[in-house]
């Protein structure tokens, strides 16, 4: 077992870890943390194996001794961590016997106090350099990738998920894709989501529509986080909930940073919740972010992807609040004898409320749209 820890302002700003051992190593991984994340060095020494069993919950009894392991192999690197801070950089604690490698698995330049590192080498800001313009970088920074926007090719990546290696776009090319971030797993609100976005799974597959989440925890949080989802969780009805779409291990949070998922304003080191919608010919076609404190509206989703197939098979716009079934709008004209053709020889499918603003039938059954979309 092996632990990343992140420390802002003498707090644990995130923690995350890796096992090769079993369900219930996972699991205690997980809870210790969990446990340990926004406290203090000293606070997270005083975490006992009797806390991490109660995160669990129904830890068997032959399993308890990876209560203990998660909790001495936290104390260890929560000691090594204690040694860097006053040093003045952070390091990534390797396992028991091995030397520290002065890394971290992620960045932190917020302002003074803050411990700044990446892949070679880490330190604190010091006064002079807290004082400089924020905009401006230094070797130890790395600025913020610019966010890819609407009508760009999405950017490409390859990643680990829980259901093995991806090469994104390249898999999923003739298909629409859903790829969305959320802050962090073992997270109430992430929790709800996951279980809404599992339970609608068959109706955006009925619409040709593949669904891939991330985070910033390791491929073990992952996993654990999904078993417990199915094991433990109830949420409007819903019960045994199987996660069966892909879920990123970002840990690095390459993928983050290259989708814009990081909003300092937001926080460092929990990417917002981001929702990018991709068509079939992997090029992005609508953005939506919603902040940490808040779930998305997982209907409205689905209503905007359905719009947006709409309006390419159809070539036409949809107004507020549309709805499947609901009247559309044609496209404004482009020249002034068009706009003129439009209102003296008016379209006998269309009405027009000015030469700018048509609308026209489209009723739902001319829609093919699947059963199985529930729409």
């Amino acid at each position: 077992m092996e632990f990343w820890l992140a420390i802002c302002a003498g707090r644990i700003v995130r923690a995350a870890f890796t096992t090769d051992g079993c369900g219930a190593s996972i699991a205690c991984g997980a809870a210790a943390a969990s446990l340990v994340e926004n406290k203090t060095i000293r606070e997270a020494l005083s975490i006992t194996p009797a806390r991490v069993e109660a995160a669990v919950g129904n830890l068997p009894a032959d399993h308890k001794h990876c209560a203990l392991l998660a909790v001495n192999t936290l104390r260890a690197t929560l000691k090594k961590l204690a040694i860097v801070e006053k040093a003045g950089f952070a390091s990534q604690p390797e396992r028991a016997g091995e030397p520290i490698r002065n890394q971290m698995f992620c960045n932190f330049f917020a302002g003074a106090g803050t411990i700044i590192a990446n892949q070679d080498k880490a330190r604190q800001l010091d006064r002079k350099e807290t004082n400089m313009n924020t905009t401006q970088s230094t070797p130890e920074t790395i600025p913020a990738a610019r966010i890819p926007l609407i009508g760009e090719p999405a950017p490409a990546f390859k990643a680990h998920t829980t259901q093995g290696p991806i090469d994104f776009p390249k898999d999923y090319q003739g298909k629409w894709v859903i790829l969305f971030s959320h802050p962090a797993d073992f997270t109430p609100v992430c929790t709800t989501e996951f279980m809404t976005f599992a339970k609608m799974q068959p109706e955006f597959k009925a619409l040709n529509c593949e669904l891939v989440g991330l985070s910033i925890d390791s491929h073990y949080a992952h996993i654990a986080w999904l078993r417990t989802i199915k094991e433990k969780i109830k949420y409007k009805g819903m019960a045994n909930v199987e996660i069966t779409f892909p879920v990123i291990a970002d840990i690095k949070m390459d993928v983050a940073k290259t989708y814009g998922m990081l909003q300092p304003g937001a926080s460092d080191t929990q990417a917002v919740r981001a929702v990018f919608v991709i068509d079939p010919k992997s090029i992005i076609r609508a953005i939506l972010y919603y902040p940490l404190s808040n779930g998305r509206n997982f209907q409205e989703l689905k209503r905007l992807l359905f719009a947006l197939q709409t309006s390419d098979k159809f070539g036409v716009a949809t107004p507020a609040d549309w709805q499947p079934g609901d009247d559309v709008i044609v496209p404004p004209p482009g020249s002034c004898g068009t706009a003129k053709e439009r209102m003296e020889k008016p379209d006998p499918d269309a009405y027009a409320m000015d030469w700018f603003i048509t609308f026209k039938k489209l009723p739902k059954e001319k829609l093919n749209i699947p059963p199985e979309a529930n729409i």
